[in-house]
């Protein structure tokens, strides 16, 4: 039976008993096999789309239809079964829906294979320079896109900024009265369909070179004033972009048009570096010079150097100088900081002397006090020999002052109302000097008596409390003579008062 025959026969089955379905997919211009499990022993053939919508007979048993002879090959073990077909050089006409049939015993075995052709994107983009408009135009299968943003380098390769990932762009977004030289460079579209190209890489890139049409720019950098020296080659230039290129270029001065008729003024390509986009950018430009001639008392002036092109002109100005001048003013401010510098190290020195003498004086000051000996501040105090002495305890005073008097010596003066009060008084006196301090009269000071301020009752005062000794009391203590029995046993006295004989 012919393959032709077999195709018409098995036509009849379309609806087949047993169909299994599968995907397969394929970079075009590469290969694809398209599997196929049949039983040996019966019939069977794959037949798959012919490019204009119709089907045809692609194999017939192990044939293979003469109209695909370069394209197709029968591969696989078919003792096991193995009936697959393998697509060469796969293009959009290859792509769809084949059909792999069995026919054995009266039952139709079929498998459905869908083959998808897919194609990482090449990328182009449209310019549009009137409305400063980038398009991104990928051509990709499938034709489904995801955008990056977009990038714009200097013709350096200077990464200058990014811009929206959409496909289309403003190249002036966000700087509607910018310049249209810093737009020029060249920018990049980044996009994918998911499928991996020949590098294994699914983002594709496309980029343009962009240059706006601008009047002559002079770059920031130009400097207004330069220097030369009398008896010297003059040397003056600017740097300048100007796209399209300049159709004039004029130097001159006040008295003296124009340098560009002489055979003085240079015009030459130069790399300029200008400000865009907060970036110093490297770009193509020109240099324009004045030399060639030497330079007398009546060249120092100011030279305009006017450029122009087909979109406008632009005149830049420069002020040459006697570098004498320069070499004065310099030596000016070189003084001027010498004089400072010496001024801030006098100040420097003085401080550090100041300090190491202030150093110096304390240390002296601690050791003439370390030798002071307590015994020179407490000569007229003396000492009291407790075994010698006879205390007795003196009657309660007062009940607010809450301490214990002790008196010895000559105290049997009858004392009125007056005289209780004052004694009550010099006793509160006493007894907060007495806590004030440590237990005796301020160490650094002797006490002179004919220097004492007396108080109005100093006349009694001085009867009462001559050799007396004050001891604390307890705030618990309710009896006295108790309290004056405790301390007698247990406490040191806080304060002595004696008279000193004469």
């Amino acid at each position: 039976m012919s393959w032709f025959s077999l195709y018409t026969c098995c036509t009849c089955y379309i609806n087949a008993e047993f169909t299994t379905h599968t995907t397969v997919y394929v970079l075009k211009w590469k290969s694809a096999v398209l599997k196929c499990q049949v039983h040996y022993n019966g019939n069977f053939f794959w037949e798959g789309p012919d490019g204009e919508n119709d089907s045809v007979l692609y194999t017939s048993m192990l044939e293979i239809n003469p109209k695909f002879s370069s394209k197709l090959k029968i591969v696989g073990n078919i003792l096991n079964g193995e009936y697959n077909m393998q697509i060469n050089n796969v293009t959009e006409k290859e792509e769809g829906i084949y059909v792999c049939a069995n026919y054995k015993n009266s039952t139709l075995h079929t498998t459905v294979v869908t083959l998808i052709m897919q194609d990482p994107p090449t990328i182009r983009i449209i310019i549009n320079m009137t409305n400063r408009i980038l398009r991104c135009e990928p051509d990709g299968i499938p034709r489904n896109y995801r955008y990056y943003r977009w990038q714009h380098f200097s013709a350096y390769g200077q990464l200058i900024r990014l811009l929206l990932n959409n496909q289309t762009i403003q190249m002036d977004q966000n700087s509607a009265n910018i310049d249209n030289f810093k737009l020029s460079g060249i920018y990049v579209c980044s996009a994918t369909n998911g499928v991996a190209d020949i590098h294994g890489s699914t983002v594709q890139t496309g980029k343009v070179s962009v240059r706006l049409r601008d009047k002559p720019r002079f770059v920031a950098a130009t400097e207004n004033i330069q220097y030369g020296q009398i008896g010297t080659e003059i040397n003056l230039y600017v740097s300048v972009y100007c796209y399209p290129e300049f159709s004039s270029v004029n130097i001159l001065t006040s008295d003296f048009c124009c340098f560009n008729e002489t055979k003085y003024q240079l015009v030459t390509d130069y790399n300029i570096t200008v400000s865009s986009f907060d970036q110093s950018v490297r770009m193509k430009g020109y240099k324009i010079s004045l030399q060639g001639f030497t330079l007398t008392e009546t060249d120092f002036t100011t030279y305009n150097f006017s450029i122009e092109n087909e979109i406008g002109d632009e005149t830049f100005s420069v002020k040459l100088m006697s570098r004498d001048s320069l070499l004065k003013s310099q030596s000016g401010y070189e003084a001027g900081w010498l004089l400072m510098g010496c001024i801030v190290g006098g100040i420097v020195i003085c401080s550090i002397a100041s300090n190491i003498y202030c150093h110096l004086k304390r240390k002296t000051r601690v050791n003439v006090m370390l030798e002071t000996y307590p015994e020179e501040h407490y000569d007229e105090i003396g000492t009291i020999n407790y075994n010698h002495e006879v205390f007795e305890p003196t009657t309660d005073v007062t009940q607010e002052n809450n301490s214990m008097l002790r008196v010895t010596g000559d105290t049997s003066i009858p004392l009125g109302v007056q005289s209780e009060s004052s004694e009550e008084s010099s006793l509160e006196r006493l007894t907060r000097f007495s806590q004030s301090g440590d237990g005796y009269e301020n160490p650094y000071h002797s006490i002179n008596p004919e220097n004492i301020e007396m108080h109005p009752y100093s006349s009694i005062v001085s009867n009462i409390y001559q050799n007396t000794i004050i001891f604390p009391a307890r705030a618990e203590t309710k009896n006295i003579r108790e309290s004056i029995s405790e301390e007698e046993t247990s406490k040191n006295p806080w304060l002595i008062i004696y008279i000193k004989k004469q």
